[in-house]
């Protein structure tokens, strides 16, 4: 929940806990009285954006595009703890991505990386199967990746 109302576990006592749907953007954590892991099932995040899944992956060469907020280290630092995959932030790249991992024989699929439990999530067998995807979502893939 990165914005919008958040309410706590105990309302009434001295130290609320919140169970937020998904990660807290730092400012509404202030809002509320979030100072810690000890407030919250779930993280506190500096940008809205580190709260996706985009985080997660690494991009597919070291001129790939990707904005301000997206972290190369800390999506390196992550092998095999995530599935393989790449976040990509260009049609270019998401092409380049869908033929690496056609490379290695592993499947690949185009994610809304801001949705969770499955949603959002379109497994890819060809070229033109992303290509499509690319056309309906490229506003948002510059923004926030696939």
């Amino acid at each position: 929940m990165l914005g919008g109302e958040l309410k706590a576990l105990d309302e009434a006592g001295d130290n609320p806990y919140f169970m937020p749907f998904a990660a807290v953007h730092e400012p509404l954590a202030a809002k509320v009285g979030i100072s810690g892991s000890g407030d919250v099932y779930s993280g506190i995040v500096k940008e809205p954006e580190h709260a996706d899944k985009g985080m997660l992956h690494e991009v597919p060469s070291d001129d790939s595009p990707h904005p301000a907020w997206y972290s190369r280290t800390f999506a390196q630092s992550l092998p095999g703890l995530v599935l393989p995959g790449f976040t990509t932030f260009s049609p270019e790249d998401a092409i380049n991505a869908f033929e690496l991992l056609q490379e290695q024989n592993l499947a690949a699929r185009f994610k809304d990386p801001s949705n969770t439990g499955g949603l959002g999530q379109h497994p890819i067998s060809t070229k033109e199967d992303l290509e499509l995807l690319i056309g309906e979502h490229g506003e948002k893939l510059a923004a926030v990746g696939a």
